[in-house]
């Protein structure tokens, strides 16, 4: 009985974390404005140093 019921607040946790994502992603929705940027979701996808500035440009060599 003792894991029947572990495993019945487990459910029951999942849910709530399931629902409390669900009304995140509908309160995000709801004040999503295609001028504004959403930094949180940026700095996942961009990287923290600027490497691209760094390196030279490729050039061919023997380009006449």
């Amino acid at each position: 009985m003792g894991r029947l019921e572990e495993h019945k607040k487990g459910i029951a946790k999942k849910k709530n974390r399931r629902a409390k994502w669900e009304n995140w992603k509908k309160t995000q929705a709801l004040f999503y404005c295609k001028t504004s940027t959403n930094y949180n979701k940026w700095d996942m996808f961009e990287s923290e140093t600027d490497s691209d500035k760094e390196e030279e440009p490729i050039l061919p060599r023997h380009d006449p």
